[in-house]
């Protein structure tokens, strides 16, 4: 029972180090640049996102090193880390913007995972430019953890939305380009960068105790009313 605990207290310990990385929102950044332009309410001009994860080739797996000291990282942690607190700190800007009027909402799936918390929002934080026929606008929205949770169990903290509207039929289509869903020992985030073409790189990766790893990689091209979705080869880049 000893070992038991011994290795139960040990996990714990890891797990609160890993979140404390995560959660270091207002670290520094590799790029703050990167993040000038979406303090306002309108994006004028892209790349919209993080433009070092457009730039970082990570491998489809790499280990993290215990205990979580930065020295001991490696590039690719190093790099992810500083990734994830451009996506919370650009996540942590809440407005509430009214959207125009919506008659009709179609969720699209990148996976099959569940991600559409905030398929039917009638608010928005960034409004992007325009892309083929559809306006563009970004939403973020923190979700409170349960009260009561236990091993098994898994949920979101964050969603981030793209809806892509349409003005003359009032419809919006809504992707799903950024959540971190948490379990008790792991963590998924997808993140995202839209390039200056206007194409949609969206990553999933499932971050554990002992490694990270690529599990979807997709590309979004929008081109007049069409919405098209390329699943993409994921490359072992070392």
């Amino acid at each position: 029972m000893k070992g038991t605990q011994s290795v139960e207290d040990s996990n714990e310990n890891t797990l609160k180090s890993t979140k404390k990385n995560l959660l270091s929102v207002d670290a520094k950044i590799s790029n703050p640049d990167t993040l000038i332009s979406v303090y306002n309410k309108d994006v004028k001009v892209l790349p919209f996102g993080c433009e070092m994860f457009e730039k970082t080739n990570f491998p489809i797996e790499w280990e993290i090193t215990p205990p979580f000291d930065d020295s001991a990282q490696t590039k690719f942690q190093k790099s992810m880390n500083d990734i994830i607190d451009c996506f919370l700190k650009l996540n942590r800007i809440h407005k509430n913007y009214q959207l125009p009027e919506i008659k009709n909402y179609e969720y699209i799936p990148l996976n099959n995972r569940t991600e559409n918390e905030l398929q039917k929002s009638t608010h928005y934080s960034y409004r992007l430019p325009k892309m083929g026929n559809y306006e563009v606008f970004y939403l973020s929205y923190p979700i409170n953890r349960p009260k009561n949770y236990g091993e098994s169990d898994q949920f979101f903290l964050q969603v981030g939305n793209l809806l892509f509207y349409n003005k003359q039929t009032k419809d919006v289509k809504i992707i799903t380009v950024f959540f971190w869903e948490e379990a008790y020992f792991f963590n998924w985030f997808r993140l995202f960068n839209i390039n200056l073409d206007g194409s949609i790189r969206v990553t999933d990766f499932a971050f554990s105790e002992e490694d990270t790893k690529k599990t979807n990689d997709v590309l979004i091209k929008i081109k007049d009313n069409d919405i098209k979705i390329t699943k993409l080869k994921l490359i072992n880049n070392k």
